[in-house]
């Protein structure tokens, strides 16, 4: 028995909540797998019936020290000058003390949107 291939699938963080683009503007996160959210995604070829999408949405909880080391987990922090550093640092910092959302809060719960391809074989 042959054994289908997974679909293509992204995990992003959903960046149509105002402070988790915040988040990606002060980390740079650049994610490239944001374009997929959309409809521009890869085509499956002609083999292939037109592809099915399927979105779900879920969170991690986090703490703030926890999303400060998904932060400094980034290629960006990683080859950041220490100047650069500092800057992610306290515009994070202003970010979690000052935002509605996060203030005061001992857990966060990052918001993420997962996109899921299918296309079956004609």
């Amino acid at each position: 028995m042959a054994v289908a291939p997974s679909p293509p699938l992204w995990n992003i963080r959903d960046d149509s909540v105002d402070w988790v683009a915040e988040l990606g503007r002060i980390a740079h996160f650049g994610d490239n797998s944001a374009s997929l959210a959309g409809n521009d995604h890869p085509d499956f070829g002609s083999a292939f019936d037109p592809i099915e999408r399927r979105e779900f949405r879920h969170h991690s909880t986090l703490t703030p020290d926890e999303l400060r080391g998904v932060v400094r987990t980034r290629s960006y922090w990683l080859t950041a000058t220490t100047d650069d550093q500092r800057r992610v640092e306290r515009e994070l910092t202003e970010l979690l003390n000052t935002h509605p959302a996060l203030a005061g809060r001992d857990t966060i719960e990052l918001p993420y949107r997962t996109l899921v391809l299918r296309a079956r074989r004609r």
